[in-house]
């Protein structure tokens, strides 16, 4: 056992070298080629700081899910360096401050790490053993049908938000919001669920070609979430096939976001009227044109492919705080969390009442980018901490988010009440959390987390209650009839026993 743990040990240190390395490298070279080395950068160091986790908390599975989370943003912007996608927004050049755009990126890691060695010291022993790995590691027996279920209710989300009004809209939308790790879920079922899986996957194919057709590519993140499932419970010959599967399939798959992208410009987006024939006609027609398009049509795919997958307003706030743009303070957060507390519904009003105080992403607006009913952009964990307070309000931040999800996580593993696949889904929509801090701030992501899993927590044990009480009410007659026969044997045999002392 030692002798492996110090190869490992000597690797993650070779990584930490040549992560301070890049990073020199970035402060002295500058332009796109240091924006990549400080890209290349925080991947390392976040590779490393998962194995921390991993060493520190092996039973969590939340702080490691914030780190690949967070590795989504370098990624996301290598691609958008080696596409020659231009790296300027809003009149802000990324290329010109590569050290502190990537350097903000880095003390997020930090902060979680720093949370999963806070938890490690304060809970002992219990740290290595509390957590919701097990569920994904092998999924509980009987989790198929959850699974599938879940998967169906969150694709229906994009359709109802369109078809459905009322109150019937508004319970469907917040309880499908969360679903989307369940994908995973659903990629790891095993050879003996394949008919389940089978089905999972055709949900979610048509649902991303449903999200297409009405301008979104929203759905598609489960496809790739169910094939990064698959792919983590295949070894040898199996899992190289379906990486080199994925990879080739990865290219046509990225070159169509990008060209739902331009075609929803033309077409319109988030309109039922846009699953009919003719306008699915003109759909194709429009991607037939685009495709046959010249460079500069190529160049607007690339941008809504690749640079889509970039959170922008992260790095433009990393640039623009303090100056021109001053910090918020960490103590506003006290008065937000107030105001957050008070908004109710996910109407037209309550999102009327978010922006007008300023709240979760509408803070993007104070750097130029465009936030109302019908336009969005992230303004996620890693903005909303610099914003506050620089580097150490992104480092607080990430520890607190890092804190509440592990917290969470022990809590849903130790119910008792649940079975194993409502723990497996608990775990999931709390998975979903930790994903969504790469587009939502801290206020949000906590609102999420308590509002969702008390939701779900909820409805599962209710679920699992009525079952329990209709499985009784079933047996209740059989018991009876039972109990009424063991009786009647009795007092014969009683009878009996006393008519042979009487003759004695």
């Amino acid at each position: 056992m030692l002798s492996g743990t110090k190869p490992r040990n000597d690797f993650s240190l070779a990584c930490v070298v040549a992560s301070a390395c890049l990073y020199v490298a970035t402060l002295s070279a500058g332009g796109k080629l240091g924006l990549a080395s400080g890209c290349l950068s925080c991947l390392l160091l976040i590779w490393v700081s998962s194995g921390i986790c991993q060493r520190l908390l092996p039973q969590s599975i939340a702080p490691r899910m914030l780190l690949w989370v967070q590795a989504i943003q370098p990624l996301a912007l290598l691609g958008v360096i080696l596409s020659g996608v231009e790296t300027q927004v809003v009149g802000v050049d990324l290329a010109e401050h590569p050290g502190i755009v990537c350097g903000a990126q880095m003390w997020g890691v930090l902060g979680i790490v720093l949370a999963g060695c806070l938890l490690w010291v304060l809970a002992g022993p219990a740290a290595r053993r509390a957590g919701a790995a097990p569920f994904l590691r092998a999924i509980p027996y009987g989790s198929e049908k959850f699974i599938l279920g879940a998967i169906v209710l969150g694709s229906l989300r994009q359709v109802a938000s369109l078809a459905l009004t009322g109150g019937f809209r508004y319970v469907i939308l917040v309880l499908s919001a969360p679903l989307e790790l369940v994908a995973f879920a659903a990629g790891r079922l095993g050879d003996e669920q394949r008919k389940w899986r089978r089905a999972a996957l055709m949900v979610l194919v048509v649902s991303a070609a449903l999200g297409f057709l009405l301008g979104t590519r929203q759905a598609i993140i489960g496809v790739a979430l169910y094939g990064i499932g698959r792919i983590s419970t295949l070894r040898g010959r199996r899992l190289r096939k379906m990486l080199l599967a994925c990879g080739i399939s990865a290219i046509p798959v990225l070159y169509v976001i990008g060209l739902v992208g331009v075609i929803r410009g033309v077409t319109g987006r988030d309109d039922i009227r846009l699953l009919d024939p003719s306008n699915i006609s003109k759909f194709i027609d429009e991607a037939k044109d685009t495709a046959r398009g010249g460079d500069t049509t190529s160049a607007t795919i690339k941008t809504n492919a690749f640079g889509r997958l970039f959170a922008w307003p992260t790095a433009v706030a990393t640039i623009m705080t303090p100056d021109p743009i001053p910090y918020l303070g960490l103590e506003s957060i006290l008065g937000e969390s107030l105001k957050i507390a008070r908004i109710t519904g996910g109407d037209e009003e309550a999102l009327d009442s978010a922006l007008d105080d300023n709240l979760g992403i509408a803070k993007a607006r104070d750097y130029g980018f465009t936030v109302n009913r019908f336009t969005s952009v992230e303004f996620n964990l890693i903005a909303d901490g610099w914003a506050r307070s620089g580097a150490v309000g992104v480092v607080l931040v990430t520890v607190i988010v890092c804190l509440a999800l592990t917290l969470f996580e022990w809590s849903v593993s130790a119910l008792r009440f649940l079975s194993g696949p409502s723990k497996l889904l608990l775990t999931c929509i709390l998975l979903s959390a930790a994903a969504g801090t790469r587009v939502y701030p801290l206020l949000v992501t906590l609102r999420a987390l308590v509002l969702q899993t008390a939701a779900w927590t909820c409805i599962l044990f209710i679920a699992k209650h009525n079952l329990r009480k209709r499985s009784s009410r079933a047996r209740l007659p059989l018991w009876a009839a039972s109990n009424s026969i063991g009786g009647g044997l009795r007092v014969v045999v009683h009878r009996r026993h006393s008519d042979t002392s009487a003759t004695k």
